[in-house]
């Protein structure tokens, strides 16, 4: 995608009138998609009263809930369309999948965890405090089957796979075709929009994701050393796990806040300082040939002969400026860079406009 705006802004500069291709990308608010509702009523086919019965429920949940999200993608993309004027008119049905998505993992998420501490309970009073084989056996399939197979299936499935077919579908397919179709500034816009929406929806779905593998490997973790303890009150030990957690976040927070507080404070957060440093170049010089046609449109015929050579040394000054340009590969650009990009890309085409008007 970055090739395009380059490509953009190459028209622009290459034409000594300058033919307007419009602004790039405005930053557009998207709502805040995170899930509230973790209400949501557990299977009517769940069995709590074996270890078994609470593993292939978990498990069951997780088909279903990550089938849904699938399924609801498809009705998406299908209900969407396939072109760029059909995405324009029903770009809100894919917002509405992010937020379908997101509501059913932080539910499902929900409903994992209370359901690892009903199973641990159930080990506790069911399984001989002697029989230390059964108990281990019993923790580890949990491990097994909950934490290492089903989280790893839902971050393949839907934070891997639907994630990147939306991302491909629409950002670097239809509204990337759309360049060719719609006036360069309203482009520019809806494909900024467009990763927007999708980059926090991915983050979004990511740290639920993380957040509950850190919590469900936590509980487990916490319990095993417990039960080898021969401590099997399971409320007791998630209490004192939490403690412990709040605490160590606590101390974590104040370093970080301290390192933060040393660190140079010219770098803004998520942006390489190398990088800034070449998108301001960037921008330093399309200023400077922004001023310079300015003052060649308001010349004179004799002075217009004159500043040729000064014409010149720009294209040079362009190619040179181009190449770095290139050298920074889009796949290496963090979100906050991607969208850094847009908006000096933004301000730049701006210039370049109100000299061609």
């Amino acid at each position: 995608m970055k090739k395009r705006w380059l490509t953009g802004i190459t028209i622009l500069t290459m034409t000594v009138g300058l033919t307007a291709c419009g602004e790039t990308a405005k930053t557009t608010e998207t709502t805040d998609s995170v899930s509230t509702n973790s209400t949501q009523e557990v299977s009517a086919n769940y069995d709590n009263s074996s270890l078994e019965g609470i593993r292939e429920g978990i498990e069951s949940d997780f088909s279903n809930t990550i089938q849904k999200i699938t399924e609801k993608l498809e009705e998406t993309n299908s209900a969407v369309g396939n072109s760029y004027e059909e995405y324009i008119e029903n770009k809100h049905l894919i917002t509405d999948w992010y937020t379908f998505t997101i509501s059913e993992e932080d539910a499902l998420f929900k409903r994992t965890v209370e359901r690892s501490v009903e199973y641990y309970k159930l080990i506790a009073t069911s399984i001989d405090p002697a029989d230390y084989d059964a108990r281990d056996d019993a923790m580890e399939a949990f491990y097994d089957d909950i934490y290492d197979d089903q989280m790893d299936n839902f971050y393949d499935e839907v934070y891997d796979d639907a994630m990147d077919e939306v991302y491909n579908t629409y950002y670097d397919g239809i509204v990337e075709d759309g360049y060719d179709v719609a006036p360069y500034e309203k482009w520019s816009e809806e494909s900024s929009i467009c990763y927007k929406e999708w980059s926090e929806s991915s983050s979004s779905i990511y740290k639920s994701w993380s957040n509950t593998s850190s919590k469900l490997y936590g509980y487990w973790s916490a319990v095993s050393s417990g039960f080898y303890q021969e401590n099997f009150d399971v409320d007791a030990i998630i209490q004192q796990y939490e403690e412990e957690k709040s605490k160590s976040e606590s101390t974590e927070t104040k370093s970080e806040s301290t390192s933060a507080e040393q660190a140079d404070s010219s770098q803004t957060d998520g942006i390489r300082p190398e990088f800034q440093e070449a998108m301001d170049s960037y921008e330093a010089f399309f200023d400077e040939y922004v001023s310079f046609m300015k003052e060649y449109e308001n010349a004179s015929q004799d002075d217009v002969l004159g500043m040729m050579d000064e014409y010149t040394d720009y294209l040079k000054q362009y190619t040179e400026t181009m190449s770095k340009m290139e050298a920074l590969d889009d796949g290496d650009l963090s979100t906050e860079e991607a969208l850094y990009y847009a908006e000096v890309t933004n301000r730049i085409s701006k210039k370049l406009i109100e000299v061609a008007q």
